[in-house]
């Protein structure tokens, strides 16, 4: 767990525990407060309390930033201020956001022959080298897109599956980290599940007793930026 070192450490554990409890706190809420708090660390380490200044500063429009990515990247310290305002901790005001901008993007449909040479490369990538991490990073890739693919798992479903939410006997995922934290189930085709009880009995090999079932080279799971 991240060790607040700015002025937030002495409310950031009551906020993030509030935010849990309430079923609204997320990996990239969790990314983007820690990246505020390092801000507030590097730019006003001397300081105690958060002012107006210093949240107008860090929310403003950046450079070729989008009004969508400043509201996403901005959320989480809107969230914290309101909390904070209604337990009579603060002054400090909601700062204007811009209007959400209608996405304009049209989803790419990937054809037969792109699918073929894209998970033909994920099962013939090469490693560096017989290192535990790069081996299990090769064998996540040769899983974890086909998985993805059959299932219609959003990639943070994928990477947040822990081992226990697996049923390897009757074909089923429980999914429990998705969007909105709305639990369910998924069943999986025969033929994948074959796939994942070998990668299962080989990735048991590399990480014995793993939590999630595509661990880091230490347990653990798979990071967005991965």
């Amino acid at each position: 767990m991240h060790e607040y070192k700015s002025l937030l450490a002495g409310s950031a554990p009551a906020f993030i525990d509030f935010m849990i409890a309430s079923q609204h706190w997320n990996e990239d809420y969790e990314n983007r407060f820690i990246t505020f708090d390092n801000y507030l660390f590097n730019m006003h380490r001397d300081e105690a309390v958060l002012t107006q200044d210093m949240v107008d500063a860090w929310c403003g429009v950046r450079s070729k930033e989008s009004a969508n990515a400043n509201i996403a990247r901005t959320s989480v310290i809107i969230a914290f201020i309101r909390y904070l305002q209604r337990r009579g901790l603060t002054d400090v005001k909601e700062p204007d956001r811009p209007k959400p901008q209608k996405c304009t993007h049209i989803p790419h449909a990937f054809t037969t022959e792109e699918l073929t040479r894209f998970f033909y490369v994920c099962d013939h990538i090469n490693v560096r080298n017989n290192r535990k991490d790069w081996l299990v990073k090769k064998l996540i890739l040769c899983v974890i897109f086909h998985l993805m693919y059959c299932t219609g798992l959003r990639p943070k479903e994928a990477r947040m599956l822990k081992k226990n939410e697996v049923d390897l006997e009757h074909g089923v995922l429980n999914i429990i980290e998705t969007k909105g934290h709305d639990q369910h189930y998924v069943a999986v085709h025969e033929s994948m599940i074959i796939i994942m009880r070998e990668y299962d009995r080989r990735m048991e090999e590399l990480i014995p007793e793993r939590v999630y079932f595509f661990p880091r080279k230490k347990d653990g799971y798979r990071s967005q930026k991965w």
